[in-house]
């Protein structure tokens, strides 16, 4: 199931865009949980409930844009797309990362035309979970399976993947540790590496050996909690 979250003060917009989406998920056999809200106000924190936001940018009361540098400081992996009757507002969009606008009114051949795109950047319910990563040569989405760890080296991250990739990207390994949690099997072994534990090797005195051939230093005091929490996962 992949949920949806429209945000238009339009009842017709709002409309135009569920039969759009609808259609495309009888076509092509997809279901969608479709929520609709007529306000920044109405829709409020609940971002992260959703994979995808069609985000309007002219609103009373808190704009989309403004709504937009909101959940961007919160949620860095829901998908924004903007509708506007206004281009040349869309061509911010940059700025919160979003993935595309699409021009007001809604024509449904338009935006089936968009949709299939914007649904590839979409971190599905049903999926492993992944994350998107914001590069300087655009955006990736990347299971989280395939990260090996990551270094932080001041403000940029390093995600070592299975493929042999190194993405690098600007972050904090605090920030992402609200992503990449305990929960979801990442722990640091000290204050510059987090690390996938389902693919540690192994881990001999201080070193831990990942998949990936590389040795990585456990800090004294992250050592005992490293442990315990490898050997539960």
């Amino acid at each position: 199931m992949i949920k949806i979250a429209i945000v238009d003060d339009n009842e017709k917009q709002i409309s135009s865009i569920k039969e759009a989406i609808l259609e495309y998920g009888k076509s092509n056999n997809l279901s969608f949980n479709i929520d609709y809200y007529k306000s920044a106000f109405a829709i409020d924190k609940k971002d992260s409930d959703y994979s995808i936001i069609f985000l309007d940018i002219q609103m009373p009361g808190i704009d989309g844009m403004s709504y937009a540098r909101e959940v961007r400081k919160r949620n860095e992996s829901v998908v924004i797309c903007f509708t506007t009757s206004f281009a040349q507002y869309a061509v911010k969009g940059y700025e919160v990362d979003a993935v595309d606008y699409i021009l007001k009114p809604i024509v449904k051949s338009e935006f089936l035309t968009k949709f299939p795109r914007i649904l590839r950047y979409a971190v599905h319910d049903d999926d492993e979970k992944k994350i998107r990563i914001k590069t300087k040569d655009g955006t990736r989405i990347v299971n989280i399976n395939d990260i090996i760890y990551v270094e932080a080296y001041g403000h940029t991250l390093f995600y070592y993947l299975s493929s042999n990739e190194k993405l690098e990207s600007r972050n904090s390994l605090k920030e992402l540790e609200k992503t990449l949690t305990v929960d979801s099997g990442f722990a640091r072994c000290n204050a510059a590496y987090l690390v996938n534990l389902r693919q540690v090797k192994n881990v001999k005195g201080n070193d831990v050996l990942m998949n990936n051939g590389n040795n990585l230093p456990i800090s004294q005091g992250k050592r005992k909690s490293f442990i315990i929490t490898l050997t539960n996962i």
